[in-house]
């Protein structure tokens, strides 16, 4: 307390105003991030490397809609039988989607009934880079599966290590075109995120 000629009097605080730890941290997580108190416990290298490298979203990188595209194919876990006799077998039906990783749309598909193979990712790029709101009104896709009339020519390409890294073909598509190609690292399929929710959409 301060007195008026400016004299400071400390007075013990009384008990029933001294917060519990329990209120303590949930205030304290309130007034505090959970990033700045990881960065606090770490230190500032190891933070940078093991937690503000793998924290944000997808879209942080991007310049905005049409800037990348994320490509990914999946081999549904059922087979495709003829509508004339249900004995004749099909395939399994092998789906490649291209989504807009800023506004999560899907742009480009193909569906094909053989296993995942490099000419399905060209066929869905080039249905990505080109006019097709006719189609997806004919087939009724805009409005249940999120798929948009929105084209054009993007600048990268992300995709996994499937048989659309690393083959001569998009390669030269992409050199082409002046697109760069990334990728996640070995052995984390999860790192690719903005296309796998749509394809669980369309399972």
């Amino acid at each position: 307390v301060t007195a008026p000629d400016g004299t400071v009097t400390w007075r013990r605080m009384p008990s029933y105003k001294i917060p519990s730890l329990g209120i303590f941290y949930r205030v304290a997580k309130r007034l505090i991030s959970e990033l700045d108190l990881k960065g606090a416990d770490l230190g500032p290298l190891d933070f940078t490397t093991k937690v503000a490298a793998k924290s944000g979203a997808a879209r942080d990188i991007c310049n905005g809609p049409l800037d990348i595209f994320d490509i990914d194919a999946t081999e549904f876990q059922f087979e495709l039988v003829a509508a004339y006799d249900l004995r004749v077998r099909i395939g399994r039906p092998t789906v490649y989607l291209v989504v807009d990783r800023f506004c999560s749309y899907i742009v480009g598909l193909y569906v094909e009934c053989r296993p995942e193979h490099w000419d399905g990712y060209r066929r869905a790029l080039y249905c990505a880079f080109t006019v097709k709101r006719g189609l997806l009104t004919r087939l009724d896709l805009l409005r249940d599966y999120g798929l948009t009339w929105r084209h054009g020519v993007p600048n990268a390409i992300f995709s996994d290590r499937g048989p659309a890294r690393g083959n001569n073909a998009i390669d030269s598509l992409c050199d082409r075109l002046g697109l760069d190609k990334a990728g996640p690292p070995p052995h984390r399929p999860d790192h690719n995120p903005v296309v796998e929710s749509p394809h669980r959409k369309f399972q």
